[in-house]
């Protein structure tokens, strides 16, 4: 990720190293920040401070992982909230589209064990010359939209 990102005051921009990547590694880049953003988020917006992936999870109950499911699960234990988390990394903006599709992947997940849960999906994204964006979407309705949320800091 270093390779690939660089602060530039109180923001990240891509490197000339990430621009000379081939496409596939880039999309490995663009996985891992999209990862590295939901915890991140989570952990700032939230106060759930660690996720697991969701595919952990469903075995260690015994349930089989659907097809299309979210990415990771968080625990907020001061109101005993299970956090459902799509993660999407981008490098060339987002869309509405992708916003639909990520809100409503991060819905599909069986029950959690009792627990009631909050999804969100989190999409980080960049285009030259605008430094790395992130964007927090309530997808159950529980938890609001954070468009203008804080800068990741350096």
């Amino acid at each position: 990720m270093e390779a690939s990102l660089r602060p530039v005051g109180n923001v990240w921009v891509r490197t000339t190293s990430y621009d000379r990547l081939d496409q596939s590694e880039k999309s490995a880049v663009s996985f891992f920040l999209g990862m590295a953003q939901a915890q991140l988020s989570c952990h700032q917006l939230l106060n759930v401070s660690s996720l697991v992936h969701i595919d952990t999870y469903l075995r260690a109950i015994g349930k089989p992982s659907k097809k299309s499911r979210p990415d990771l699960l968080g625990y907020d234990w001061l109101t005993g909230t299970a956090v459902v988390v799509e993660a999407k990394g981008r490098t060339h903006g987002y869309s509405d589209k992708l916003v639909n599709d990520a809100k409503a992947q991060a819905m599909k997940l069986p029950a959690l064990a009792g627990h009631s849960s909050t999804s969100i999906a989190s999409i980080a994204w960049s285009i030259e010359p605008v430094p790395v964006d992130r964007r927090v979407l309530g997808a159950s309705g529980t938890c609001p939209d954070t468009t203008n949320a804080p800068p990741v800091e350096p």
